[in-house]
């Protein structure tokens, strides 16, 4: 690892900027020659490359993306997270890996033409485990777009679209019906754990730290994300109606999970319903609720009502 200890990624990136304003076959073969060598550096030398990735990603955004035509310039980019990513997730002694990765890529967004995002994200996601990742970019992706959000109340307003709901919207539409509900089991469980307050646990997942408005209004948003989803054609309609019966199976499972996490938000939100924004959440959450019974078959159905009234009536005994 001592050459590549003398090697400053920075330079490296320079060298992507200049060969992207170039954009001839020499241009190409020194791009993709300083990008193999920043894949070689993410496995000896992983803090420094994860400091530069910002900039790297910019500036492909900025000078390759855009070039529609050049596809060689394009599948250099996925080669790129096909080769600096693993590399990056198997550094030792790193606390969010994954979470810092993914927040270098979401804050880079802006600069990713939009035709290019949806491609980018999903070969990130994917390289980096969809059952880890998914939910975490659209917790990230959130948190970008209630900190720029520039209302000082949480309604319907938050929900207007931006660089970052767009993708998030675009991003669930690429991935399988299993990894979409386990993505929604883990936001609401990662709500539900850090809390309605800024927390060391959110931002240490989010690579952000957040005011408590801030907290409230990212609580808003992506429960509203999540009923939105659930009632939306496109899950309804293309997602759900691909599954085998093989697979209706283990999505059933997948649904009682998903109540049982929005039950237990609901439980938190309940104490505090006299303010405006818990109201608004309640409902909210409880939209979640009545779309997930309205997918289950008929029998699983009557059980979810029979155990939560059974539920309801032992806790008012006790």
């Amino acid at each position: 690892s001592t050459k590549f200890d003398k090697l400053r990624p920075e330079l490296l990136v320079e060298v992507v900027r200049r060969c992207s304003a170039r954009g001839n076959d020499d241009g190409n073969m020194l791009l993709v020659s300083a990008l193999s060598l920043l894949s070689s550096m993410a496995s000896k030398t992983p803090d420094k490359v994860l400091q530069s990735l910002m900039s790297v990603f910019t500036f492909m955004g900025a000078g390759l993306l855009p070039r529609a035509d050049d596809r060689y310039s394009f599948h250099s980019i996925q080669e790129t997270i096909k080769c600096v990513v693993p590399p990056l997730l198997k550094a030792s002694g790193k606390r969010n890996q994954l979470g810092n990765i993914l927040d270098v890529f979401c804050t880079a967004l802006p600069h990713v033409p939009v035709h290019r995002q949806g491609a980018v994200f999903e070969s990130l996601i994917i390289r980096c485990d969809p059952e880890k990742a998914l939910w975490l970019t659209l917790v990230q992706l959130s948190v970008k777009h209630v900190k720029n959000y520039k209302g000082e109340e949480e309604d319907e307003s938050l929900l207007d679209p931006s660089v970052y709901t767009e993708l998030m919207s675009l991003l669930v539409k690429r991935f399988p019906v299993q990894t979409v509900l386990h993505a929604a089991v883990e936001i609401l469980s990662f709500l539900r754990e850090t809390g309605f307050n800024s927390s060391d646990e959110l931002a240490l997942k989010t690579n952000t730290k957040l005011t408590p408005q801030r907290v409230l209004q990212l609580n808003f948003y992506l429960v509203s994300f999540l009923n939105r989803l659930f009632g939306s054609m496109d899950f309804l309609h293309t997602q759900l109606a691909q599954i085998t019966d093989v697979e209706q199976e283990s999505i059933v499972q997948i649904y009682r999970i998903l109540l049982e996490k929005s039950f237990s938000y609901t439980e938190a939100v309940q104490p505090r319903s006299g303010e405006k924004i818990f109201r608004a959440l309640a409902s909210k959450v409880n939209g979640i609720i009545e779309k997930i019974l309205g997918l289950l078959p008929c029998v699983e159905f009557a059980q979810c009502i029979t155990g939560k009234l059974f539920y309801i009536v032992h806790s008012t005994l006790i």
